[in-house]
């Protein structure tokens, strides 16, 4: 006898049924991060949001009591990264700037956010200690923008960073007097008590764990997953030390990545490990937790939501700007450096979600603090994004070039095969980039999407890989053959290029419209964000000596990039291969840079300057100037969030036509995995840029109009 369909499937609301939930709640956990990626808004602010529309204010489709124990372990897991993360070697090369800016960015948000919380919004003593606390907390979310830049080694990013750990430390450190004083008060024996077990459970996590952990990872016997296991049962006992000395787990999960920051190497495969399991699975599902204790209609019962909103977000924000303007006079920095060091410390996000939610479950905070701090946490990522994109691009410009430190070492190229037809050109391209006097190691890689060793796919692969050996025989270059099965192709590549420490990626482009659309919005994009080395895409199945030259357009400001050195070798090893001339469009701004740099003996630039106006160097226009049936164009094409970037760029396809052509994105400064959830890796869409644009000048215009004013009263 059949059942009904709904006594199979208990689709009531919110789900009973474990598997369905956990699918949902997975769901939700993949599509949340690519959507809001889009946006350029750091994940974070997605799955927080994904949570409103899942939770018991929004559509209750989880019962929060379903994921307790997974969201109780991504906060710890969140605080234990923030510690893991930080770099304390950037710390200890500023370490008196960094001390002094640590305590600044601690002291003058939450003196300010007292006088807020309690003359303002009319808070009580303790809820307005713990408010304050969170507005001396902050997230280094756009520190991928500083890295594509080629500022991580910068000093005022270095201080950021440095007061990072300072201001952080504070702030975890308050919390278990807070909750203390919340619950009963505190007189002398309490923090005699205090600072007793605080001193036990240093020693404890201090000298305790790294020794355990050495001698752990020096046994021959330990597989990967053993030691992961071993950081994961650390974290948790971390935790419960803390608890039973008397203090939050989290500060327990904060100094155990302290104490294991320098026996964890970020680029090692344990640190990919830790960094994937908690960012693919028990960070969502606490950010998700925060989501689903949020009542977004509250925001529109009343004015009082929105008021402390308001009211909490631009208290953050001045804070944060006051400590960096007073940092910034102290230490004698630009407006430029000032601002840079403002948009790095204002982003509120991990350590502040954490803080409020623990005031929110002792009964500190009511829900519109609670949901005003998530409205915080969205507005101050955004202005961090665009006041440091702004700013350390005006820096990069004007810090000196200097050489390569890679200029001397063997140029390791590595080249992409997938179609017979153009695995001889791109062969042949690849020679010709290498250096003739020093040639590095030669790679070729064709990636197979399935894992059958005799499937027609991986056959024909093999192929194409003996037949490109057989040419670089011919030619007396040394080529190694990568075969490799990934069901990823830009991942298959970006990966095989770090292992074999190459410099430049090359890749061949099918001039197929329909392809074209399908490369431009999967492969290239994805090789793009997630590698550092030089990318060369070759457009058509064209030998190079079928031209005469190069025809190379040099954007605006393009000559500052990191990896402009290393591309002007590439771009001559190629002109000295194929022979011809040598054009080069730029306007008069970059043709000084090029003859500086050979004036300071960075850089030999052969061939012709073909000077253009400023307003015809657009991609629309230089085009039809640097293609011809004799010479092959060669665009130089800036990464998005690099220094030279312009939003037109992304548009690049739709003016490209058919025509043969290479593109070269120059290489990038290596991104260290800091705060990795709360990335922001693009700069602002858009839609937020031009509105922000807009404000700023005409903040711009008011500062230079009041001064004006000013003078004017006092003459009169």
């Amino acid at each position: 006898m059949n059942r009904p369909w709904n006594e199979w499937f208990d689709l009531t609301l919110p789900l009973e049924n474990a598997v369905a939930a956990f699918t949902v709640v997975l769901a939700v956990m993949l599509l949340a991060p690519l959507l809001f990626n889009r946006l350029r808004m750091p994940g974070i602010v997605g799955l927080i949001l994904a949570g409103v529309a899942l939770g018991p204010y929004g559509f209750n489709i989880i019962d929060s009591r379903q994921i307790t124990l997974f969201s109780k372990a991504g906060l710890l897991y969140i605080m234990f990264l923030a510690g893991l993360e930080l770099n304390l070697q950037e710390f200890r090369k500023r370490q008196t700037q960094s001390i002094l800016f640590g305590l600044l960015t601690f002291a003058v948000p939450f003196g300010l956010g007292m006088l807020v919380c309690t003359s303002v919004l009319g808070f009580d003593h303790l809820p307005s200690v713990l408010i304050s606390s969170m507005f001396s907390t902050h997230t280094l979310v756009a520190y991928p923008l500083v890295s594509r830049m080629g500022l991580t080694r910068y000093e005022i990013v270095t201080v950021a960073v440095g007061g990072t750990i300072i201001t952080d430390t504070l702030v975890l450190l308050m919390l278990p007097v807070i909750t203390r004083m919340q619950s009963g008060g505190t007189d002398p024996l309490f923090w005699g008590g205090l600072f007793l077990r605080l001193v036990l459970f240093g020693a404890v996590v201090f000298r305790g764990i790294p020794p355990l952990v050495k001698w752990f990872l020096r046994k021959s016997d330990v597989g990967p997953y053993t030691s992961y296991l071993l950081v994961l049962t650390l974290v948790f006992a971390g935790s419960l030390v803390a608890e039973l000395a008397g203090v939050e787990g989290i500060i327990g999960a904060f100094f155990t990545g302290l104490a294991l920051n320098r026996l964890i190497p970020h680029g090692s495969p344990l640190m990919q490990r830790i960094d994937f399991a908690g960012n693919a699975l028990f960070i969502p599902f606490f950010l998700i937790s925060v989501g689903m204790l949020v009542d977004i209609k509250v925001l529109f019962r009343g004015p009082q939501a929105l008021w402390i909103a308001l009211v909490l977000s631009s208290a953050a924000l001045v804070g944060k700007w006051l400590a960096s303007r007073i940092s910034g006079l102290l230490f004698r920095y630009t407006p430029y450096q000032r601002r840079l060091l403002f948009g790095l410390s204002t982003a509120h996000a991990a350590a502040t979600v954490a803080v409020i939610l623990i005031g929110y479950q002792i009964g500190l905070v009511n829900l519109d603090v609670l949901n005003g701090t998530i409205i915080l946490v969205l507005i101050t990522c955004v202005v961090s994004s665009f006041v440091v994109e702004r700013n350390a691009r005006v820096i990069a410009q004007q810090i000196k070039p200097s050489s390569d430190t890679e200029q001397d070492m063997d140029e390791n190229i590595m080249v992409a095969l997938s179609n017979p037809a153009t695995a001889p050109p791109l062969l042949e391209l690849a020679m010709s980039c290498q250096n003739p006097d020093l040639p590095g190691n030669l790679y070729a890689i064709s990636i197979v999407t399935d894992n059958d060793p005799d499937s027609s796919s991986t056959r024909r692969a093999r192929q194409i890989l003996q037949d490109a050996d057989r040419m670089a025989e011919a030619k007396g270059r040394n080529l190694e053959k990568i075969l490799r099965h990934d069901l990823n192709i830009a991942s298959g590549i970006v990966y095989a290029a770090r292992e074999k420490e190459s410099h430049e990626i090359i890749l061949g482009w099918n001039p197929d419209p329909q392809f074209l659309e399908r490369f431009w919005g999967g492969v290239l994009p994805s090789i793009l964000k997630h590698s550092n080395q030089q990318v060369l895409i070759l457009r058509g199945s064209v030998s190079l000596k079928e031209f005469k030259g190069l025809s190379v357009w040099v954007p605006t400001h393009l000559p500052l990039e990191p990896g402009f050195l290393l591309a002007l070798k590439s771009i001559q090893h190629m002109h000295r291969s194929m022979g011809g001339s040598l054009d080069w469009y730029l306007d008069e701004q970059e043709e000084a840079m090029l003859h500086r740099l050979q004036a300071e003996g960075l850089a030999q630039i052969p061939g012709n300057f073909k000077r253009l106006p400023s307003q015809a160097m657009s991609v629309e226009s230089i085009l039809p100037l640097c293609s011809s049936s004799e010479h092959l164009p060669l665009l130089i094409c800036p990464r998005e969030g690099s220094i030279s970037y312009h939003p037109e760029y992304a548009d690049l396809p739709k003016h490209l036509g058919n025509s043969a052509l290479l593109m070269l994105y120059p290489s990038v400064p290596s991104s260290e995995p800091l705060q990795r959830l709360n990335n922001i890796e693009n700069a602002l869409p858009d839609g937020l840029r031009r509105p922000m644009e807009r404000l700023q000048r005409a903040a711009d215009a008011l500062k230079e109009w009041l001064p004006e004013v000013y003078t004017k009263k006092n003459t009169i």
